[in-house]
């Protein structure tokens, strides 16, 4: 073996940069480096030369210590492994010495071992190459697989030294025996490294080495040695030709073992085959783009999918065919998955050939050996048709779940539609009730087109909604205004409304609704349409159909004066309708934690449990009185109709407050004992007989004037009794009053008793009441008892109609009438209507006076039901716009604007979070507060602004008004606080109550500022 010399000749004169390192750990002492390394290093010795690896290198303060510390990795891996370490290449910064500044650097280092007496390991030999400088070295060396650094990286290398002239090694590492199984000093054999070359590439590799040095060329090659175990070794050799006057002198380079690589190259070289038929054949598109971000290659489905065929594509930007929107994040995508992170479902948009829009879906993963990206694309179309399906269904989904008027979620509902097929104006047309007509019942759109509600009737022959109900299939219209069925020809044609969709909804498969959807001042290629499935409008007919009999049903149970309730055999009521509250004045909790038979009184309880018991043998109630109790402790009565649901222990009711009724039977009781008394003490006859002519009624002054008692005379005919009276008036005055329903007065001389009588017949449902006296003693003064008999008459005539009223009302009143006050307006209009002749100014204005009181009563009880509804029911809470909202209120109140002409203006206001539907009530209550309340004569102004702090928002509602004195601004938020007479106002005392209560529920305040005859300021607060 040569001396130490030789081998550090060898090491300065090596074209590699190779610095020695002595392996103290953890100091890692710099020895030796030749010249190649302190050029790319930018040191000279002083800078490395005895110093430790960390004070030769100092870390970049601006950097991280990663590449520092994986040098120190790669060397304690030498040390621990005993092996050559090719490392993958690394970044350095290198320092500008002198300076604080330090330059950046890509290494390629390899790590080798170098063994003492012991066979330990004294110093490692780093050997690198500055591949920022030598791109064309390294693409040489990684040529046939880009640069496959990866696969060689725990290759050893053999360093050799050769003179010429002959060939003969005149050094050799010994890392060969390693590698080759030679000793080093067999290399040293005229001839030796020529015999051990494959016979398959002696003769290339002889002459190409032998030219190349010819010409003093530092050259590179491949090539198959034959080990000494006889096995086949691809080396791969590089070679540094030393000249010397121009003339080759010296040989000096490294061997490195890349037989793996061959065979990695030999099995992907197959693969590559297999990938080709792959590609050939795949109906997705398979591609490779390099680290540059071109394509390379191309499968044959790119002319399929993208228009384009493969050879347009290679060479030429990924980036360039993706979608605007889409490059950024693709961009990050790609780096990405440079940097390890594999995607199977990265999603983009790409341009086609013919400029269309396609969506893709990617799988890519990166080689890090051959620089590339393995990619697959597959047409995303139908996914992203999923999931913009999907995504549509689950947002209505989402819209018919929500508290809302069907109208409104058709009309947020039109606004998704729109959003989906990327058309400009919808429409929905719902069947009515009576599924007679067809109306336009939502629209969506641009703000300037505001159709016409319209309702349609389905005998028109015209209109597109009307052909629809007869199709089961949408209807594709490119033009509307030359469309046969349009009737709003005007409409579309002022606003441009071209190309339409129309589809049809259906339920049970009956036609319930048509949506439209149509495009603005544009035409639209039906192809480039998303068409809602039929799955999707089946379902929507579903859910229309649904939402709708909720409204009725709700609007049934929670608007219906009666008490409607679902109660348990456990005696506990489980859903109660609004009339509960109202009419026992407990809250609904209050009542659905107590049992029933609580609000029961004594002496009606075992009677309620007698029927509960009768209700779980399975049989139905259909009547049931008892008492319950209100919260201002009375009781009011109520009559029952209660069916069980023996399975699962509940019983359905309907209860009626008959308290009223009760009333009135007690005192039309104490009326008939009073009429009673009455006609037992006046000093005329009377009589009644049902529809047969059996007496039922005779009075004391009855036997007296007819001469017969009156237990002679009940339930005998009266013509029996007095058969003569048949040939006179009595029988057919009798008869026409009951024919006709007429009372009657005649008067008629009776022989027998030698009387003249003044008789009046009254009709009922049940026969005749008369009313008779003995006026013999005054037919002589005919004139002058005329007046009294028309006013006895008349008397008798209003106690026989308010009789007959009485038995009308209790008939009715069995049969379960309307609620209690519009039973009482009813009444006192019919009283109006018939006796408004008869009433004097007095009793009439008594009779305006319980009109009024019961109209009023109703509309407190409304107002009441409103209030208390407050913060019961959910409503969404939502980014509202305060300026969207005074539209909506200057729409709603056009009418009285226009009517009192009053200004009614707002700044720029903010959009608030709030629920909007009581935002809505807040400004409409406190807006036309501002405009009644107003001196006569005196044009309203309504000005509404705000002011923001850090937490919340103060919106001022400000007015001209006749202003509010200082004591009474508290007051006027109190319920049923009223500052004037309703003769002057009208209103019930509730709105800002209403108002009050929202804005304390959300967490704000209500006040007014304001001096009486000065107008008002109404504020109140909103969180942010």
């Amino acid at each position: 073996m040569e001396d130490n010399s030789l081998i550090k000749k060898i090491f300065y004169s090596s074209p590699l940069p190779s610095l020695l390192i002595l392996a103290n750990d953890p100091i890692f002492t710099l020895i030796e480096a030749n010249e190649a390394y302190y050029r790319i290093s930018n040191s000279n010795p002083s800078d490395l030369i005895g110093k430790g690896l960390f004070e030769a290198f100092p870390q970049n303060p601006n950097e991280d210590s990663s590449p520092l510390n994986k040098l120190l990795k790669a060397i304690k891996i030498v040390i621990d492994t005993k092996k050559s370490f090719k490392a993958p290449i690394q970044k350095y910064d290198i320092p500008v010495r002198g300076t604080d500044q330090f330059e950046v650097r890509y290494w390629d280092p390899l790590f080798t071992p170098i063994f003492d007496e012991n066979d330990e390991v004294s110093h490692i030999l780093h050997t690198t190459e500055n591949v920022s400088s030598a791109v064309e070295v390294e693409k040489a060396l990684f040529d046939s697989n880009k640069k496959l650094n990866e696969l060689i990286t725990s290759i050893d290398g053999i360093f050799w030294e050769a003179k010429l002239s002959p060939l003969m090694f005149t050094y050799v590492s010994p890392q060969s025996y390693k590698l080759l199984g030679f000793h080093p000093e067999e290399w040293k054999v005229e001839g030796f490294w020529e015999s051990r070359i494959h016979p398959f590439d002696q003769e290339f590799t002889i002459n190409y080495c032998s030219n190349q040095v010819q010409k003093g060329l530092n050259h590179i090659f491949e090539y198959r040695f034959v080990a000494k175990d006889g096995n086949i070794v691809w080396l791969n050799d590089i070679v540094s030709v030393i000249t010397e006057n121009g003339k080759p002198i010296l040989l000096r380079g490294i061997m490195t073992d890349i037989t793996a690589k061959k065979k990695a190259e030999l099995e992907r070289d197959k693969n590559r085959t297999k990938l080709e038929n792959i590609m050939d054949r795949s109906l997705d598109i398979i591609c490779t783009i390099d680290e540059d971000g071109l394509f390379r290659e191309m499968s044959a489905a790119t002319m399929k999918i993208w228009s384009y065929p493969p050879e347009e594509l290679e060479g030429k930007p990924i980036l360039d065919f993706i979608f605007g929107e889409d490059r950024a994040s693709t961009k990050n995508a790609l780096e990405s998955i440079r940097n390890g992170n594999s995607m199977t479902n990265l999603e983009n948009r790409f341009v086609k050939k013919n400029g269309s829009i396609l969506p893709l879906i990617w799988s890519i993963k990166w080689d890090s050996r051959d620089k590339t990206f393995y990619c697959i694309a597959k047409d995303g179309t139908e996914k992203k048709k999923a999931e913009r399906n999907n995504e549509l269904r689950m947002a209505i989904n989402a819209i018919f779940s929500e508290e809302l008027a069907l109208e409104k979620i058709i009309q947020k509902s039109l606004g998704l539609f729109l959003k989906y097929s990327n058309l400009d104006y919808a429409e929905a047309w719902l069947q009515s009730m009576d599924s007679n007509n067809i109306i336009l019942t939502a629209y969506e759109g641009p703000k300037h087109i505001n159709p016409i509600k319209e309702i349609r009737a389905y005998h028109d022959e015209s209109g597109l909604m009307v052909e629809l109900s007869k199709s089961s299939s949408p209807i594709f219209i490119q033009d509307l205004k030359d469309h046969k069925n349009i009737v709003r020809n005007d409409f579309i044609v002022n606003n441009d409304i071209r190309t339409a969709l129309i589809y049809p909804i259906t339920f049970d498969g009956k036609f319930i609704a048509g949506i439209l959807l149509a495009s603005v001042e544009r035409d639209v290629n039906f192809d480039e349409i998303p068409i809602l499935e039929s799955d999707f409008l089946v379902k929507l007919g579903t859910m229309i159909r649904r939402k709708r009999a909720e409204h009725e049903l709700n609007l049934f149970f929670d608007l219906s004066p009666d008490l409607l309730c679902i109660a348990g055999f456990d005696g506990y009521f489980k859903k109660i309708n609004r009339s509960f509250p109202k009419t026992l004045g407990f809250t609904e909790d209050e009542i659905l934690q107590r049992k029933f038979y609580d609000f029961n009184h004594a002496d009606d309880q075992k009677a309620t449990e007698d029927i509960v018991n009768i209700l779980e043998s399975g049989e139905s109630i259909s009547y049931f009185e008892n008492r319950y109790l209100t919260k201002s402790g009375k009781y009011i009565w109520l009559a029952w109709t209660s069916t069980p649901l023996l399975e699962e222990k509940l019983i359905f009711a309907i209860g009626k407050d008959i308290t009223e009724k009760k009333l009135q039977e007690e005192a039309i009781r104490i009326s008939n004992k009073k009429v009673s008394d009455t006609l037992e003490s006046i000093q005329d006859g009377f009589y009644a007989m049902d529809n047969h002519s059996i007496i039922t009624y005779w009075n004391s002054q009855a036997e007296v004037l007819l001469g017969r008692k009156r237990d002679e005379v009940l339930g005998k005919k009266i013509w029996e009794m007095f058969p003569e009276a048949t040939n006179l008036k009595f029988y057919p005055k009798f008869s026409n009053a009951k024919e006709t329903k007429k009372p009657i007065r005649f008067e008629e001389f009776f022989l027998p008793l030698n009387s003249w009588f003044e008789i009046t017949a009254f009709p009922s449902e049940d026969g005749l009441t008369v009313h008779f006296r003995d006026i013999t003693d005054r037919k002589a003064a005919e004139i002058q008892m005329l007046e009294l008999n028309n006013i006895l008459a008349k008397n008798a005539k209003e106690l026989a109609e308010s009789n007959a009223e009485l038995e009308q009302f209790a008939f009715i009143a069995s049969h379960d009438l309307q609620e209690p006050l519009r039973m009482v307006t009813s009444f006192l209009n019919q009283l109006e209507n018939k006796y408004s002749d008869v009433l004097d100014d007095k009793g009439l204005q008594y009779l305006h006076y319980a009109t009024d009181g019961a109209v009023r009563m109703r509309q407190i009880i409304l107002d009441l039901l409103e209030f208390s509804r407050i913060g019961k029911v959910d409503h969404l809470l939502e980014n509202v716009d305060l300026n969207d909202l005074m539209l909506e209120i200057d729409h709603m109140n056009y009418e009285i604007i226009k009517e009192t002409k009053t200004e009614l203006t707002w700044d720029n206001l903010p959009v608030v979070k709030f629920e909007k539907g009581p935002l809505t009530q807040v400004f409409q209550n406190i807006i036309s507060n501002a405009i009644k309340y107003q001196n006569h004569g005196n044009t309203p102004k309504v000005h509404i602004s705000y002011e923001q702090s850090v937490t919340h928002w103060t919106i001022s509602i400000e007015d001209n008004g006749i202003g509010i004195a200082p004591e009474y601004q508290n007051k006027v938020f109190e319920i049923f606080k009223r500052l004037h007479r309703k003769e002057e106002y009208s209103g019930t005392g509730i709105g800002l109550a209403i108002c009050k209560k929202i804005i304390e529920r959300a967490g704000g305040n209500i006040f007014v500022e304001s001096e009486e005859g000065m107008g008002c300021t109404f504020k109140f607060t909103i969180k942010k």
